[in-house]
């Protein structure tokens, strides 16, 4: 339970470093069979990407799992020619930013235990992100009058970033995203069965600190958004969620539908509702229409553009779209 990053690396520098230095007063103290006893870990969310071989003091402090202020006890390991110097300060996200710290607190998921794998932890969707079926890709405006019936429109969202932490030190960031479509059947009598189309994409979903501190571009590791934006499907809605200890959330709302291609006069609502998610909280959920996203998907509408695509900025996240017709 050992861990220098969200992945759990071990940097065994620094562990053995920790290791000296909080077990220096006891030589039969077991440092990890404690936390493994107790259900702990050390997490460390700056250690590998800022301080390779620093020789900075190590810091260490604890967390309760449960408090929300973004400040954490703690206590920096020095070194003297009179022996070890243990020196208290309060611990933020600025400070671990700039200063090897150690964080000893609750195992928080199972993704972080070391005989599970995480199969339940990240995207869904997997997989490559590319164009795929050898189809040419350059990117363009499209006038969705010109998709044909038989065509396939794929969506994809290739990279994302944060532009910030979703939660207080010492958290990590885990997210959940849906894409959310309605599709109609007509009964005997030619009435309209509308119903929802929910594709859970993201769970648990994680991204460091330093990568959200640094708003690094990361890969969705999602195929497709939607493997098939058809015309009667006027909204593909975005939904995404952050784990939160205080919250608890429940995906729910409409979603417009077509029941004559793209005739306005012919839209309707369905809505949808998922079970209540223990201890997350809403991000942002944003339709996006299909004719007026496929016809503005590679201009700047005031984020900038990545790989020649619109960005697009909700809350903490960005993220653009492509489209590849089939």
């Amino acid at each position: 339970m050992l861990k220098d990053n969200e992945k759990g690396r071990n940097n065994s520098v620094f562990a053995s470093k920790l290791k000296e230095h909080l077990s220096s007063k006891r030589s039969d103290f077991d440092l990890e069979a404690f936390l493994i006893n107790n259900d702990l870990q050390l997490y460390a969310p700056y250690v590998s990407e800022n301080f390779n071989d620093s020789e900075l003091p190590l810091t260490i402090t604890w967390h309760d799992g449960v408090d929300e202020s973004g400040v954490t006890e703690g206590l920096v390991l020095r070194d003297n020619e009179g022996g070890r110097i243990n020196q208290a300060v309060l611990v933020d996200d600025s400070y671990a930013y700039s200063n090897p710290t150690y964080v000893l607190m609750p195992i928080e998921d199972p993704c972080f235990i070391d005989d599970i794998d995480g199969e339940f932890c990240g995207g869904t969707g997997g997989g490559n992100t590319g164009g795929g079926g050898g189809v040419t890709y350059t990117p363009r405006d499209i006038d969705c009058r010109a998709i044909e019936s038989s065509d396939i429109l794929r969506v994809q969202m290739p990279e994302f970033r944060l532009t910030d932490n979703t939660r207080s030190w010492p958290y990590r960031n885990y997210l959940y995203l849906w894409a959310i479509t309605g599709s109609f059947t007509r009964d005997s009598n030619g009435f309209v069965n509308a119903s929802p189309n929910v594709n859970e994409l993201w769970w648990l979903k994680e991204v460091s600190r330093s990568n959200a501190k640094d708003k690094k571009w990361l890969s969705s590791g999602i195929s497709f958004v939607e493997s098939n934006w058809k015309e009667e499907e006027v909204e593909l809605r975005i939904a995404v969620a952050h784990k939160k200890s205080s919250n608890d959330f429940t995906l729910k709302g409409t979603v417009k539908i077509s029941t004559d291609g793209d005739e306005t006069d012919s839209e309707q609502s369905t809505g949808y509702e998922l079970s209540k998610i223990d201890k997350a909280q809403s991000m942002f959920n944003v339709g996006f229409d299909r004719c007026s996203t496929l016809a503005s998907i590679t201009s700047d509408e005031g984020y900038g553009l990545r790989d020649g695509h619109q960005i697009f900025h909700f809350g903490k996240m960005e993220f653009y779209l492509k489209h590849v017709i089939q």
